[in-house]
Parts: structure tokens; C-alpha cells; sequence
């Protein structure tokens, strides 16, 4: 593999609007140990199935977006890619936005069976994020209020739980469950008046408005909004 070749995991980069500068594999062997006998030794065990879990790190080339008319599909929590002969299901994205930083964007999923079908997703709303270094309002996600208040950080991880099924240890089939998007927010406060904030459509305060104040700075904010996704069945269920 070239010296610049990076692999992605997932195929979030389009080379346009995201480069993927740099991934890990995470490649681990599930071992089974037989109980202790008598002398605390193990006297038995027996290593079963690789299983990959890569990672991915993206750099944003402009704005980009998913989701929406113009741009391309919407990216599914569970969607399956192919990798180095592998596949693969996403179960993380994360875009972090902070002021004076551009946005931060890696991924996340575990390999399941080779040549698995798509099956069941959880597709992340559509979404735009902004070639800039500030604190992006994803999602529609909140609305802040307050003079003198300011968003400093906001970052969102979008997540499915991965389930497997196996036989001899060796991955059969697989699914997504408990999907999910958390907003984790931090304001600043430079005026007399306390912020306010208001989740959006469909987004819950699961962590409400917490101060913090120390010596000689000026106060900072923090809050946890959750948006809970609904599933895309890929067929009936027998």
C-alpha cells in the first residue's frame, strides 16, 4: 500500500467534499478459556474469529451534506461497505464543531459476515455541515438564547449498537439496534444574562444547563441533547 493510500472503511470520502486521512483496523481474536482448574491455571482454550472494528478519520475539502435532495444518500447507521475483501457495518459517525477549529469527522462500525446483504438502518437525517471553524447547529438540534451568550462547542455522535449472531464463534448474521444522535454543547456566557435553550423537533434535554465558573473566567455552560432514531425495516420480519 502507497505511502498516501488510506483505507476507507466506510466510503464517507468523495475525494470532493471529505478526504479520509487516516484509519485503523482494530483487529481482534475472540479467544475462549476454559474454566480454572485446581492450580488457577487455564488448562484449555481455543481462539475463534477475527473480528475487525476500524475507525476512520475524515478532513472536510467544503461544505458537506447528506440526506437532502441534492446531495447523495443518506448515511445509515448499519449500512454495509466493502473493504479490503471485508464487510464492514457503520455504527458510528462523529462531527465535532469547536470555534477557531475546522469540523472534526471520523466513523466507526464492526465487520460482519462477508457478502452480507444490507439489512436493517437506522438513517441519519439529513444534514449539512459547513466549511468553517465554529460551532455548528446540526439537525436543527437546539435553538440558544441569551445576550452575551455564545456556542463555543457542539458535537454529535450518531450511534447503533451492533448485535451478531454466531455459530462455532463465527459470525452468522447481524443487526443495529437502539439508535440514537447526542449533542454535547458548551456556551460561554460574557453578559449579565444566563443562556436558554430550546431542543428542536424530535430532540430531548437528557443532561439540562450546567454551570461552571472559575477563577477569573467567565462562565461556561454545558447540556446533552438526544434525538432517538426510528428503524428502516429492509424486509418483513418472520
Amino acid at each position: 500500500m502507497a505511502f498516501n493510500t488510506v483505507l476507507d472503511y466506510f466510503a464517507l470520502a468523495d475525494g470532493v467534499k471529505l478526504a479520509c486521512k487516516g484509519s485503523t483496523e482494530n483487529a481482534a481474536a475472540t479467544v475462549v478459556e476454559a474454566p480454572l482448574n485446581d492450580k488457577g491455571e487455564v488448562p484449555a482454550h481455543e481462539v475463534l474469529e477475527t473480528v475487525r472494528s476500524p475507525s476512520c478519520e475524515y478532513e472536510m475539502l467544503a461544505a458537506w451534506a447528506r440526506g437532502a435532495e441534492s446531495t447523495p444518500d443518506p448515511v445509515q447507521l448499519g449500512g454495509v461497505s466493502t473493504a479490503d475483501s471485508k464487510t464492514f457495518v457503520l455504527t458510528n459517525l462523529t462531527i465535532n464543531t469547536q470555534a477557531g477549529s475546522p469540523p472534526a469527522i471520523s466513523a466507526s462500525g464492526t465487520q460482519v459476515k462477508t457478502g452480507a446483504a444490507e439489512g436493517d438502518v437506522f438513517n441519519i437525517p439529513a444534514f449539512s455541515v459547513l466549511f468553517k471553524h465554529a460551532a455548528q447547529i446540526l439537525w436543527s438540534a437546539f435553538t440558544l438564547s441569551g445576550s452575551g451568550c455564545h456556542l463555543t462547542t457542539a458535537n454529535y455522535a450518531a450511534s447503533a449498537t451492533p448485535s451478531r449472531g454466531t455459530v462455532n464463534g463465527g459470525t452468522v448474521s447481524h443487526d443495529v439496534v437502539s439508535g440514537r444522535i447526542v449533542a454535547n454543547l458548551t456556551i460561554t456566557q460574557t453578559g449579565d444574562t444566563e443562556p436558554t435553550l430550546t431542543p428542536g423537533t424530535g430532540w430531548d434535554v437528557t443532561a439540562p444547563l450546567t454551570k461552571t465558573k472559575g477563577d477569573a473566567q467567565y462562565p461556561s455552560w454545558t447540556c446533552t441533547l438526544t434525538k432517538y432514531l426510528t428503524k428502516t425495516i429492509a424486509q418483513a420480519q418472520s
